[in-house]
């Protein structure tokens, strides 16, 4: 999908069930310095999907060098009443409790400018989430685009073959999810702004 649209593609497959907090975060940290030190990159856009979200949101925070940041259905905050428990209790794994991994209360002025995808009926990352987000985004006067989709599950990333649900067919799946496929026109819009 970003190739066709002359984007290079780099994918950092963290191991949330091996490296925990900070050392996890660490790592990326380096990645990502890996990546923006290469010679041919110009700009770095960084995407994260759901915890994988929680972690681009993450670097975001620490890094000032970032074009944009592209989140769908990101896990955002610690708060029990609308906290993905499974990926909190993943991400916080031995932390102490006086490390907060709520990310909605870490934003700050200097955020790169943001793209948000998400949907309503989301039934595992509570919309909250990204509600939360954006106010904190409005807060510190930074720039979000976000697109909530009324009918979403949760992994419906790009839709396309590749990434249908176990048991669907790709055509079923194209129809359950066919309004949230123009995303990727917004998208790509709002990366030629960056």
């Amino acid at each position: 999908m970003f190739n066709a649209h002359k984007y290079h593609s780099v994918i950092y497959y963290y191991r949330e069930t091996i490296d925990t907090y900070p050392h996890l975060m660490q790592e990326a940290l380096n990645f990502l310095q890996e990546i923006k030190n290469h010679p041919l990159v110009l700009r770095v856009h960084l995407i994260g999907f759901s915890a994988g979200a929680h972690l681009a949101l993450s670097l975001a925070i620490a890094s000032s060098s970032l074009a944009s940041l592209v989140l769908f259905y990101p896990v955002v905050s610690t708060d029990p009443q609308i906290a993905h428990l499974g990926s909190i209790n993943n991400i916080s794994q031995g932390l102490p409790e006086t490390i907060n991994i709520s990310l909605e209360k870490q934003i700050h002025e200097n955020m790169p400018r943001t793209f948000l995808v998400t949907s309503s009926d989301d039934a595992s990352v509570d919309l909250e989430n990204s509600l939360r987000l954006i106010s904190a985004y409005h807060a510190k006067k930074n720039k979000i685009e976000a697109h909530i989709y009324e009918h979403g599950r949760h992994g419906f990333s790009i839709i396309t073959k590749e990434t249908t649900f176990d048991g669907q067919s790709y055509a079923k799946y194209q129809k359950e999810h066919h309004n949230i496929k123009t995303f990727a026109r917004s998208l790509f819009n709002f990366l030629k702004t960056v």
